[in-house]
């Protein structure tokens, strides 16, 4: 018995690590009478150099998005550079829109990607935003990194016009205060890889900027009247992701009758 209780345990391990690397698709169904129609929108972040390009494109190709968000930290390293162009590029075909994460600064490639975005029309936003139609209206706001501007953004944000349904990509959860005070009705964000570990009720062990046991490590959140979605981001590297699979997102918004 001493000696089969450690090798089921090796067993156990493998099983579930395993199953925690499979890439799973996570959807949210958000109805809001704001809303004149529908849209679904894919959601992709953190991918930091991963390859998922052999099975993504064909789960696009069946979702068909009306849009796709990328809310930050696709690439990590000029070394990972070209598996996320050559990603981003094959989905540029669907209207593209995007916010950087502190990856993407830290390893000194807004150049770089802003100059690839303006060839693929993928449009960067930082303080702004753009009307996807059926009275949806997205925004960004860049990631804490970039420095000054980070306030100049936020301001913006706060004077944008009234009305819409208003979307917000901004990549890390960190500053859900400002969330529900400029009062958007969602917010996308990433950068917590889930919490890396997930057991039980236990909703990730720790996330950078959050520290031990995060709160909002990956799921949907409520904020006043704001709905927060963290997604637990594509990336497979070496810190070990157990119950916490790489996911993608998908968000389906539809118009609810008063």
């Amino acid at each position: 018995m001493r000696e089969i209780f450690p090798e089921l345990l090796v067993k156990i391990w493998i099983f579930v690590y395993n199953e925690s690397m499979n890439t799973v698709q996570r959807t949210y169904v958000i109805e809001s009478e704001k809303i004149k129609g529908e849209k679904t929108f894919l959601v992709l972040s953190d991918l930091h150099g991963t390859k998922v390009e052999h099975f993504l494109l064909e789960k696009v190709k069946e979702l068909s998005p009306d849009g796709i968000f990328y809310v930050g930290d696709m690439a990590d390293s000029i070394k990972h550079q070209p598996v996320t162009e050559s990603l981003m590029q094959k989905l540029s075909a669907y209207p593209s829109y995007a916010v950087f994460g502190n990856h993407e600064y830290s390893a000194r490639l807004i150049g770089r990607m802003e100059h690839f975005a303006k060839e693929n029309g993928i449009r960067y936003l930082r303080g702004d935003g753009v009307d996807l139609g059926a009275n949806i209206a997205l925004y960004g706001l860049d990631d804490r990194y970039v420095g000054k501007d980070f306030e100049r953004q936020k301001r913006a944000l706060k004077g944008r016009k009234e009305g819409s349904f208003s979307i917000l990509l901004a990549h890390r959860p960190d500053d859900y205060d400002f969330f529900e005070e400029a009062g958007f009705d969602l917010v996308l964000c990433g950068h917590t890889h889930g919490g890396q570990i997930r057991i039980g009720a236990i909703n990730g062990l720790y996330a950078p900027g959050q520290g031990i046991f995060p709160k909002y490590a990956g799921g949907e959140y409520q904020l006043g009247k704001t709905k927060m979605i963290v997604g637990r981001g594509l990336v497979q590297n070496a810190l070990p992701r157990w119950g916490n699979p790489p996911e993608y997102v998908t968000i389906h918004l539809k118009g609810k009758k008063v």
